[in-house]
Formats: C-alpha cells, sequence, structure tokens
C-alpha cells in the first residue's frame, strides 16, 4: 500500500479498523478511481480566491492540483493552495501539478492565493464528502 493510499485510508477509517481490511479489489490506485469532480480555471486576482466551497456539512477531499502562470506574466506569481481558517497549506509554489490526497474541515472551501495579479491557470481534482 503506497503511503497516499493509507494516508486517504488513515483520514475516512472508522476507529480501530484495519487500514489493509479496507481496500476495495480494483481500487488500490485512487487516481484512477471515478467520482471525482473538477475546477479548472484562469486566476487573475491578488489574496484569496476561494474556488471550491462545499455544501452544508460537508468537506472537501482534494486528490490532484496544478497551477501554472502565463507565460506572459512579468514576474513570478507565488501560488498556494490551502484552507483559509485553519491555515493549512497543501501547496506553495510557482508552478505545480502533483497527486495527493488532502481532506479539508467541515464547511471549509479550497482556496487559492495568488501573491499578485497575473493569470494563473488552476486545476483541482476533488470530492464533496460527509
Amino acid at each position: 500500500m503506497s503511503q497516499e493510499q493509507a494516508g486517504f485510508l488513515r483520514d475516512t477509517a472508522p476507529a480501530g479498523a484495519s487500514l489493509g481490511a479496507l481496500l476495495v479489489a480494483g481500487t488500490e490506485d485512487l487516481r484512477f478511481a471515478g467520482g471525482k469532480s473538477s475546477f479548472a480555471a484562469v486566476l487573475s486576482t491578488a489574496g484569496d480566491n476561494a474556488v471550491i466551497a462545499p455544501a452544508a456539512g460537508k468537506r472537501i477531499r482534494v486528490y490532484w492540483v496544478a497551477f501554472i502562470p502565463s507565460s506572459d506574466n512579468a514576474s513570478a506569481n507565488l501560488v498556494t493552495v490551502g484552507w483559509p481558517s485553519t491555515a493549512v497549506n497543501m501547496y506553495i509554489g510557482y508552478a505545480l501539478a502533483h497527486w495527493e490526497v488532502f481532506t479539508g474541515a467541515i464547511n471549509e472551501p479550497v482556496n487559492v492565493n495568488l501573491a499578485n495579479a497575473q493569470p494563473v491557470a488552476v486545476t483541482i481534482h476533488y470530492q464533496e464528502i460527509a
């Protein structure tokens, strides 16, 4: 079992459950499992941008994050992706494409912060969960 799978199972497992017993045949690689939604947009507003908001009482589980600045940008644009109220950052960088499982708090939106007002293409694959 990979570290990503173990992290996902740890986040979703009932207390005391065996992680190995929670694997379902055919779903060992969560990147290819179905049921995900996608956010894709070009952001250009400096500061915080709440890009994915869960329904009341739900939370967002993020699987894939990619952000790539425009090649026309005059300067580097530091991008931070995370949850604003808990100050937990999933990623900080200038360009990134990575698969990792992160789960936010109940009612917590996914936030993308741009250091300056220059375009950055952002893609996030996620699920809304209870």
